[in-house]
């Protein structure tokens, strides 16, 4: 089928080209949401691109990320490499359970739960996320922009919670929009948080993303880094 030839994941631009040929002005690709205009960088030092990020780095990062998000004192933001790497993580953090995710949504979410054994299925409303032992919502949605308000989404982490279980949110394209982010109430139990430099940023191939959580969960996270 030729589904099956076809690149899994959007802005694998090399394998489009071998396939179809490159066309001569280039592609259009609209298959990440990634902004293409990133922020120009006019503080960057050549000494930045030449080592390795060190532990005062990332701590830097941590807490500049904590202030524009605008994270309460009382949750925990864990710096990431890439989003892509906390969805790999956090089904390792349960054991097999049902897992909810609210689509059609962005593919990579239902793929990494089900490749660690839990049991995945795709909800069509925000109502039967609450079946879940762990739900998944893509807040704005990734790709039909549907949006939900942080006091719903509030009202289910306290549900989810009060039995043991997570909400995931993932707020990749959130930033655009004042107001629909849940960060604020950060630190509670079972609501995680993700938030991606790619999309608004433009910065994708730095692969670097947050999760922002509950100081515990942060801590099982860095267990696994």
């Amino acid at each position: 089928m030729l589904s099956e030839s076809l690149p899994t994941h959007g802005g694998d631009i090399s394998t489009a080209s071998d396939r179809f040929g490159a066309p001569e002005e280039g592609w259009l690709d609209l298959s990440t949401g990634i902004n293409p205009f990133s922020y120009p960088n006019v503080t960057q030092r050549a000494e930045a691109v030449r080592r390795l990020p060190t532990s005062g780095d990332a701590a830097a990062f941590e807490a500049a990320a904590r202030t524009y998000y605008r994270v309460p004192a009382g949750a925990a933001l864990v710096a990431v490499p890439g989003t892509q790497a906390a969805l790999q993580i956090l089904p390792l953090l349960r054991p097999k359970c049902a897992v909810a995710i609210l689509g059609p949504t962005y593919s990579e979410h239902g793929k990494t739960w089900r490749m660690t054994g839990h049991n995945v299925q795709e909800v069509s409303s925000f109502e039967a996320l609450g079946d879940g032992d762990v739900s998944v919502l893509v807040n704005p949605n990734n790709p039909d922009g549907t949006r939900y308000d942080p006091r719903i989404i509030v009202e289910l982490a306290e549900q989810v919670g009060a039995h043991k279980g997570m909400l995931i949110v993932d707020e990749a394209f959130v930033d655009t929009e004042e107001g629909l982010s849940a960060v604020p109430q950060a630190g509670r139990d079972g609501l995680i948080i993700l938030r991606s430099m790619g999309k608004f940023f433009g910065l994708a191939g730095l692969r670097l993303g947050c999760v922002i959580c509950a100081r515990a969960v942060a801590k099982k996270i860095k267990d696994r880094l």
